[in-house]
Formats: structure tokens, sequence, C-alpha cells
């Protein structure tokens, strides 16, 4: 075991690290004799806001080196995987805080590993949308492959649900409709996500939903796969049928399955049932919540079709049923998106126009039957909007015209009075 540094040492690689301006270090070397370890002296500075917990622990350990990357300074590690670890960081001169993911050694040094994670930093920067995670840089300094992104202070909806239970249907609608909304904004893009499911999808402090981890993403436009054959990719409780048979087939329809699925659990509190095996009984819910729920899994059970022509065939489907099943906010089923362009299922969607014409679309007559079975679907009928524009006077008569007017009068009497004359 390596023995414990002394508040001495501790100061000495605290300033080797440049984590810290020797100016800021002066305080402590002149009360060094009143720490009597280095664990209290690191405790004292870390109460003072100089260092953070990930750093002084690391300082304990005399590592001094790894602290930054590029212009970014590591604050603190906040989550890890089987090929990369996430770093809270913050920009040196700007003090904005990002997301860094750093892949692993291991992984740098594979090939399709490293491909996937340039392909992961390529999907999450060409897509811009409230719901994706957004990515602003990849580089590499010396052997260390990393990505900059959209830092999202929040929980995974596996946190989530794991500190909260099941959650209540509506939540789970609000929560699902923004998360299609995303996807949908990688779709038409031309990106299928191709690994959703509850560890990739975040939910911040403020409630809005972000996906992430385009690790898998495929750009429908590329003709090179990262896959070959038929390897799977993805947990197969989350995965459509179609992809455990050829991940080089799946369209968007494949990633409506999948969030069909995670929202499937955070709904029943119980992971899907896997195609071909008999679906677990449901626990019971509040007498309050049976409709809600019957009305959602009606929405989640045809996105979770095991043929992809009998789900939704888009994700802007998704959020529609959403907005009719009477599960949201008014306002918010209101803000249903647009229906897409008309294209071939799997043909690359095509960028819309800036100047194209958006029309607004329901599946009110898709999904009359099927929601037959939960009985009327009710929702607040359209308020009615006065028009609040002041009266407008009527116009005047132009001056000509009164003269027109009076001279063609004048010469109608004439003509009466030489008639009467006569």
């Amino acid at each position: 075991m390596a023995r414990a540094p002394s508040p001495v040492e501790f100061l000495a690689v605290a300033e080797k690290s440049k984590l810290l301006h020797p100016v800021a270090l002066e305080p402590y070397r002149g009360a060094v004799d009143r720490y009597a370890t280095a664990d209290e002296l690191a405790a004292a500075m870390t109460a003072e806001g100089l260092l953070t917990k990930f750093q002084a622990d690391h300082l304990r350990q005399g590592k001094w080196q790894g602290f930054f990357l590029g212009t970014y300074k590591m604050l603190e590690k906040i989550g890890s995987g089987g090929s990369a670890v996430v770093y809270l960081a913050e920009h040196v001169r700007l003090k904005q805080r990002v997301a860094i993911k750093v892949l692993s050694h291991q992984k740098a040094a594979d090939a399709e590993a490293l491909g996937r994670f340039e392909r992961e930093a390529k999907a999450a920067a060409a897509v811009r949308h409230p719901n994706i995670v957004h990515a602003f840089d990849v580089a590499t300094e010396g052997r260390v492959h990393y990505m900059v992104m959209e830092y999202v202070d929040g929980v995974t909806l596996v946190k989530a649900l794991t500190d909260g239970g099941r959650m209540a249907p509506r939540r789970v609608a609000r929560l699902m409709r923004q998360a299609a909304l995303g996807l949908h904004a990688a779709h038409q893009a031309g990106i299928v996500h191709r690994d959703v499911k509850p560890s990739n999808l975040m939910i911040a402090t403020d409630g809005v939903v972000k996906v992430m981890d385009l690790g898998l993403a495929r750009y429908e436009a590329d003709e090179l796969s990262l896959t070959q054959g038929k390897a799977v990719l993805g947990l197969a409780a989350y995965t459509a049928p179609e992809q455990m048979r050829e991940n080089a087939t799946v369209d968007a329809r494949t990633d409506v399955y999948a969030l069909g699925a995670t929202f499937y659990l955070v709904a029943a509190g119980m992971p899907p049932p896997v195609v071909g095996v008999p679906a677990p009984t449901v626990a019971a819910r509040a007498p309050a919540e049976v409709g809600d729920f019957r009305k959602l899994m009606s929405v989640v059970e045809r996105m979770m079709a095991v043929v992809p022509e009998d789900r939704y065939q888009s994700m802007a489907d998704v959020a529609a049923a959403l907005s009719v099943s009477g599960l949201l906010d008014p306002k918010t089923a209101k803000a249903a998106p647009p229906r897409p362009a008309e294209q071939a299922v799997g043909e690359t969607p095509k960028p819309a126009s800036d100047t194209a014409e958006v029309t607004p679309f329901s599946l009110e007559d898709r999904m009359r039957g099927l929601f037959d079975s939960l009985g009327p679907v009710t929702s607040e009928p359209e308020a009615e909007v006065e028009d609040e524009r002041p009266p407008v006077a009527p116009r005047p008569p132009h001056p000509a015209r009164q003269w027109v007017a009076a001279g063609a009068t004048f010469a109608l009497v004439l003509a009466l009075l030489f008639i009467l004359a006569r």
C-alpha cells in the first residue's frame, strides 16, 4: 500500500498539477503546520472551493497529470462504461461547463470501437434539438481520444426508475413525447440511433428529456457500415426483431420499437417482454390510473409491434398518438410536430426547406380504431379567440367621386324637367 503523502508533499503535487495558481497556494504553505495529514489539508481546500473531490482524491494519490484536455479542466468523474469515461469539465477561460467523454485506451486501439466513437460525435454534432445531447468537438491529445458535449445536470431514466419506481402514466407520456421529438429530429437528419434504452435517456433537473449516446448510430446515406454480417448490437429487451436478424436493414422504425420497450419498463416497472416469450402480469395500478395506463400501453404496444409495418412509421406519428391520447396537457398536446414529407420507408429523409409550408396534422382517423377499446377520448375544446382589433371606421368618399355623383344627379334632374316640360 502506498504511503500517504504529508501536507507539504500534497502541496507540491498540487502545484505541479497546475490546477491552482501558486499565489492561491501561498496561504496554505504558510499554515501547513495546522494540518496533521494531507487528508485534512485536502478537505480544507475542497471546502474553500479550490479543489473538487475528484481532484483532491487524485492529488492525495500523487497523481498530477490528466487534469487537462485541450482548453478544458477536469472537475469530476460523472459516468463510466465499458468503452469510455465521462467527466464534468470546465473551459479554462470561458468557465463554461461541459461533459467530456474519453475513450478508453483499450478501445482506442480497436479500429471498430474508435470508428463508432467518431460516428457518435458526428451524429451528435449533426442534430441541434432541445431533446438531443449536442456534441461541440471531437479531438485527440497524445493517445487520448475525447469528445466535448453539452453537460446535462440530471439523471438517467434508469436512475430515476431506481430511485422512484415506476412512473405515473401521464408523466411517462410527457417524457416519451420529448424523446420521440428528439429522435424524430435525428431521423430527419438521416440518423438512426439503434441503441435506444433507459440508460441512454437523461432527465434534466428542469424536466427536459435528452437523448444521448449515438455510438451505434448509422447514417442512412452511408454505404459503409461499421458492423459486419449479422452482428447484434444493443440489449435484447430493447432491440427490434429485425435488428436481431440484420443490422444493415434497420430504419427509423427500429428506434420506434426501442423507445416503446424503454417506456414499457418505466410505466410497468418491469422489463418489456422478449419477442416469443409470454408477457408477465403487470402489477395492478391505482384505480385513478387504470384508464390512463390502458391508453399509454395501447400506444406502447403498437410501438412494439413485431412487424415494422404494424408500428407507427415515424417518431412524429408517436408524438401525434400521444397528443390525441388524452394523457398530455392540452397545450402540450396541440404542439404536435408537422407531418414529415412522404418518403419510402428506409429512404434517407430530405432536409426541410426553410421556406416550405408547414402543415400540421393529426392521427385522429388512424387512431380512432386503436382507442375504441378505451372509450371516448376527451380533450379541452378549442377556446374561441375574440378579435381584439379595434373596429375600422368606414373610409370617407373621395372628393372627386362626390363631384361626379353630384353631376350625375344634376343631369338626371334636368332630363326629368325637360321631359315634363314637353
